[in-house]
């Protein structure tokens, strides 16, 4: 409860980086896409700093379809022949 003295939150409202033509995935589909669990994907996403969005009530996380694949990329390919 607020106290007397105390306002409600105002909350930023985040640019919508959803829209646009950028395919964006789920964690399972991520997982399923490119040959990872699911429990790597989260922890790309909560340790390692693959960046995501956290979209609707139950905080669904999407990540853009580029950022994994820059991901992967920087971390698991090898300039070896």
């Amino acid at each position: 409860m607020l106290g007397s003295n105390q306002e409600p939150r105002k909350y930023k409202r985040r640019k919508n980086i959803i829209s646009g033509n950028a395919k964006m995935l789920s964690v399972k589909r991520v997982a399923e896409k490119y040959g990872f669990s699911i429990h790597t994907v989260y922890n790309w996403v909560h340790r390692d700093g693959l960046k995501h969005v956290k979209h609707g009530p139950g905080g669904k996380i999407i990540i853009r379809q580029y950022d994994v694949e820059a991901f992967i990329k920087k971390w698991y390919e090898t300039d070896e022949g």
